[in-house]
């Protein structure tokens, strides 16, 4: 068995490198599909794959993997630092006692560029890039008792990722789009206390009532969200969240926040050292085209600091309601710089 092992420890892509990819100019060829865990500090990249279609070109960066082929010639191009001059073509690769084989690119006795996998029965499972056990970048996988497309186009780590085209056994499309992590991407996501898959294609974020409420999370910030538009975050969400950062969300129209939300306290405490608690900071900055901001009853109560400045097109903010005494970001002090309000409610 043949693998691939990317480079490590000092020479490994640091995070913010990533964070850079992802936050791409929207002008550019580059598509970062990116899987986003929480961390004890933010939203962290899992899993990524980079797509930049030019010239017939696919990149893709992964666990610090960097490969790019050409998808029409068939040529790998780069692999991480590693030379590629010693590939040898048209190879044939027996790879297990069951007489699975590889025909096609070979280094090192691995399978290393563009070929076919075959099984143990002679049938065609898989043509494309292949590095050593990982199918890379661009290829094909069939139904291997028919010999029909079952998929094709973008791939990372062996999985369906990019732009690609879905077949059923008839061979007519099932699903020609996007892809992350084997599944249909979806822009419209949904997260709640049993699913919290988040990726950085997410146009619409809806947040169900009494989620995120577990240790790992304690800062959010929407940085690797670039395509963001629409937040909706429901009751009793993110309670023991001290940092929220919205900045530089150029797409981002419109935020909602429900009641309860970033805070653990039930019941108001008048102590001095949580209206002077300036380590939990609400930040909503340079996002250019946020229209409205909705804040919930006793949302942030123990916030010290909700800075809002240089988002000309906010028109409306409302904190908590009148009904409801206990409002949102009771002990806080509040910065609105560089904006022209239509309207504004504070309770």
């Amino acid at each position: 068995m043949c693998g691939f092992t990317c480079r490590e420890s000092e020479d490994e892509c640091s995070s913010d490198e990533m964070s850079q990819s992802v936050n791409q100019e929207e002008d550019s060829d580059t598509t970062h599909y990116a899987v986003l865990k929480p961390v004890e500090d933010g939203l962290e990249i899992e899993g990524t794959c980079l797509s930049e279609i030019s010239e017939l070109i696919v990149g893709q960066f992964t666990d610090c993997l960097e490969v790019a082929v050409n998808s029409v010639s068939k040529e790998l191009l780069v692999v991480d630092e590693m030379s590629v001059s010693g590939i040898e073509h048209e190879q044939v690769l027996n790879l297990n006692d069951d007489g699975e084989r590889w025909e096609g690119d070979v280094l090192d006795d691995c399978p290393f560029g563009w070929g076919v996998l075959y099984d143990s029965e002679n049938r065609r499972v898989y043509e494309g890039f292949r590095i050593g056990d990982v199918n890379v970048c661009y290829g094909k996988y069939y139904y291997s008792d028919i010999q029909k497309v079952e998929y094709e186009e973008e791939i990372c780590e062996g999985k369906r990722w990019g732009r690609g085209v879905q077949y059923d056994r008839n061979g007519d499309v099932v699903i020609d789009g996007e892809w992350i992590a084997d599944a249909e991407l979806k822009t419209s996501i949904t997260i709640s206390e049993e699913s919290t898959f988040l990726h950085s294609m997410i146009e619409e974020l809806t947040v169900s009532d009494n989620s995120c409420n577990g240790k790992e999370w304690k800062v959010l910030e929407f940085g690797l969200m670039p395509y963001l538009r629409d937040l909706h975050i429901g009751n009793y969400c993110f309670r023991g969240v001290s940092i929220v950062t919205l900045y530089h969300a150029h797409n981002l129209e419109r935020v909602v926040i429900g009641s309860h939300c970033f805070s653990t306290m039930d019941e108001i405490v008048m102590n001095p050292e949580m209206m002077n608690s300036h380590d939990h900071l609400f930040v909503l900055n340079e996002c250019y085209n946020v229209r409205e901001l909705l804040i919930g009853d006793a949302s942030f109560r123990e916030y010290g600091v909700c800075r809002i400045e240089s988002d000309p097109s906010l028109e409306k903010i409302e904190f908590g309601t009148i009904e409801f005494k206990n409002s949102a970001f009771l002990f806080s002090t509040l910065l609105l710089r560089g904006m022209l309000f239509q309207s504004v409610v504070r309770c």
